[in-house]
């Protein structure tokens, strides 16, 4: 009998051991043919995600993305939605279509 990896809730499948579910801050996941409880990216906000590693309640700042693993912009004063288009307009010294990728000149 395969013992269910870590931090696995109820049962996990006997082939591989892949969890049915992980408990909070973590997402049933497989890695090298074997069942883990995979941590949720550090990015997402409250650190929760679905069963697929999606982050549950959107992204911290400055991240975007369904795992939040793109950095937003660099012209971007504090977030972005999840396209990566700036919700609150440009730094100072940047400007650019809604992505605030251009320095402004000299």
């Amino acid at each position: 009998k395969k013992d269910c990896p870590d931090n696995t809730v109820g049962a996990c499948a006997k082939d591989n051991g892949k969890p049915d579910n992980c408990k909070a801050g973590y997402h049933p996941d497989v890695k090298d043919d074997l069942g883990v409880c995979t941590k949720c990216p550090d990015t997402c906000r409250s650190e929760a995600c679905l069963r697929d590693g999606t982050c549950l309640d959107g992204c911290d700042d400055g991240y975007f993305g369904p795992k939040c693993e793109n950095a937003c912009p660099t012209g971007c004063p504090t977030s972005c939605d999840t396209e990566g288009l700036c919700t609150n307009g440009c730094d100072k010294g940047f400007y650019g279509a809604q992505r605030c990728e251009q320095p402004c000149p000299e």
